[in-house]
């Protein structure tokens, strides 16, 4: 028996849809909320906003997360990891931190999604990562609680719907220098699409009636770039996640 998942209210004739999808009440839905930050963007070629002012780099294959602190006091601390394996279906491991010693995920990740400090854990005082052979694919700055990375990538068997982009930028309207926002989708195949791109000073808002759609197993970046100076950026994503038709 085929199984469709509609986008209709299921509770309350009143209670708004956007409501329903954030207290779970849609089957098959779940609400996308990305916040990417980086303190000081001054390359000339795009990159993400997350904590480091570099390009990210994603895992060739599947493979184990080292979870460690930069603080010898982090021994109390549990960190959740979502991400994907190898076929893009969705996983998540959680581990206890143990200091300035790595902890390895039994789990293997293909992508790392966020990581997240759990609500009734310990606060950890130093940064997190979640590495394999020295390359970062997640981290937790000081006092954050989770990653702040504008990547994602859409899970086997779903789709993912944004309808509201915005970024924010430190430049001075007196500078002379301004930010370029560009969201970028990397298919399986490891084609690479545009799917916008603008200049802006201060602030940059898209918004649709008809949502960016991005199919499953894409791979999706939302990427800045500085004509000058180092820029702080922070941008954020708001979207449903849509399970797709099953026959």
């Amino acid at each position: 028996m085929s199984t469709k998942y509609v986008s209709q209210t299921q509770y309350g004739k009143t209670e708004q849809f956007d409501l329903q999808v954030g207290r779970g009440q849609i089957p098959g839905h779940q609400s996308v909320f990305l916040f990417g930050y980086s303190a000081s963007i001054t390359n000339a070629a795009f990159i993400p906003a997350w904590e480091n002012t570099a390009a990210y780099t994603y895992p060739a294959s599947a493979v184990a997360m080292s979870i460690v602190s930069t603080s010898a006091s982090d021994t109390a601390v549990q960190i959740i990891v979502f991400g994907l394996d190898a076929n893009y279906h969705r996983i998540s491991e959680t581990v206890t931190l143990t200091g300035t010693t790595p902890v390895v995920t039994t789990a293997l990740f293909f992508r790392v999604n966020q990581l997240d400090v759990l609500p009734d854990s310990v606060n950890p005082v130093g940064v997190i990562t979640a590495k394999n052979g020295g390359v970062t694919y997640g981290q937790i700055a000081v006092d954050t609680g989770q990653s702040n990375m504008s990547i994602y990538t859409v899970p086997a068997g779903y789709t993912l719907y944004g309808n509201h982009i915005g970024a924010w930028s430190s430049t001075s309207v007196t500078s002379g220098v301004y930010a370029t926002f560009r969201a970028q989708t990397l298919s399986p195949a490891g084609t690479k699409y545009i799917v916008s791109q603008a200049p802006f000073l201060n602030t940059f808002e898209f918004a649709s009636n008809f949502p960016l759609t991005f199919t499953e197993k894409t791979d999706v970046q939302f990427q800045f770039k500085s004509s000058g100076a180092g820029l702080g950026i922070g941008t954020i994503f708001e979207g449903v996640l849509i399970k797709n038709f099953t026959d």
